[in-house]
């Protein structure tokens, strides 16, 4: 079998995430148990959230539980999840981590960038899962990315604090 290049690769995965999808549940993906707001969020090899929405309360403590569902190899399919404060720019910081010596020794998240940062989880490779708990902001709205090299494209979301 021939080796896909990279062009390749990237249309075949374009291909699968259409067939498998990405994006947000229809239904409310929090849920409350002993006062803890717990969010299930899958990656996978298609460089997908499922979850790409969800809303929370001021001050309240919130659980985000990120399992890798890829087959993919650690070093090539990763993923985090990383909570941005109000007005930062998925774009721009994900950009910005990768530039600045993002690397598997520091989750993609180059501590210069830190200050920017509510929350984060650490890199779950296949078959991994990995958990963050913090206690949501005030009210607003709040991007959430993983930071793996290129995976801003497609893998971000809003967490929404009303």
């Amino acid at each position: 079998m021939r080796r896909l290049g990279l062009v390749g690769a990237l249309a075949l995965m374009a291909l699968a995430a259409g067939c498998n999808g990405g994006g947000t549940a229809t239904e409310d993906p929090v849920s409350r148990r002993d006062g803890v707001a717990t969010i299930h969020i899958t990656g996978n090899d298609q460089m997908f959230y499922n979850i790409t929405a969800f809303t929370v309360h001021p001050g309240e403590k919130v659980r985000i539980v990120l399992e890798n569902v890829g087959m993919m190899p650690r070093h090539t399919m990763s993923h985090n999840v990383v909570v941005l404060k109000q007005g930062i720019d998925y774009r721009t910081f994900a950009t910005a981590a990768a530039a600045k010596g993002g690397s598997f020794e520091n989750d993609y998240l180059p501590v210069e960038l830190r200050g920017d940062v509510i929350a984060h989880t650490e890199m779950a490779g296949p078959d991994e899962e990995v958990e963050v708990e913090f206690t949501a902001p005030e009210a607003g709205t709040y991007s959430y990315v993983c930071t793996f090299p290129t995976h801003f494209t497609v893998m971000h979301g809003t967490m929404t604090v009303e």
